[in-house]
């Protein structure tokens, strides 16, 4: 399952971060560089998304999991083309409710591309809502989790680190087209996830 899973996860994460202006490539291999995010760097955003429950030809599954890792700057510069103005900076609280807002949205429109390529395979997942997480909090996050993981860079040196958890027996089929992204993925909507606390 691992290659299969790491190609959907790299897929799904190119095509959404592409449709906003950055590119990103895969990083894999022994060859690799050593990771740019730093466990300890208070710029770190990510959040965290619950995938329930997962039905595979008519049994049900145990639950999946998917968790993103960034940095501010990167998100900062994922911003849909229509709400570009100043630029973000992490010294302003407000810039950093927008970021951590929007790394939400983009993990919510994440899982909603992976969970669309895994039910054309036959496994079904429902999303919850995504937890926002910062800092120490994000790295322990990914670094606690037991998933298939998937390490991406863009031009300008920035990591984006996805990694998947799917229970045994789920597997994926990349025979199935990759879903296109929506016009409510293209617009950029920012969810509000009012009264959910934060770690």
């Amino acid at each position: 399952m691992t290659g299969r899973t790491q190609r959907l996860i790299v897929d799904c994460t190119t095509r959404l971060f592409g449709a906003y202006g950055v590119s990103l490539r895969p990083v894999m291999g022994t060859a690799a560089p050593a990771p740019r995010i730093d466990p300890l760097d208070p710029l770190l955003t990510g959040a965290v998304i619950e995938l329930l429950p997962a039905r595979v030809g008519g049994r049900v599954m145990g639950a999946g999991r998917l968790v993103f890792l960034s940095t501010f700057e990167l998100i900062a510069s994922s911003r849909p083309a229509q709400v570009h103005g100043a630029p973000l900076t992490p010294a302003s609280g407000v810039d950093w409710l927008y970021v951590r807002d929007w790394t939400r949205e983009l993990t919510n429109q994440l899982a909603g591309s992976v969970t669309n390529q895994l039910a054309g395979g036959g496994a079904f997942y429902a999303p919850r809502q995504p937890v926002a997480l910062t800092g120490a909090a994000a790295a322990h996050e990914m670094n606690g989790a037991k998933g298939e993981e998937v390490r991406l860079v863009s031009p300008r040196n920035h990591e984006v680190r996805v990694q998947l958890r799917l229970p045994p027996g789920a597997e994926v089929d990349t025979t199935v087209p990759p879903p296109r992204l929506s016009d409510v993925g293209m617009a950029g909507s920012v969810i509000s996830l009012d009264g959910d606390d934060d770690a």
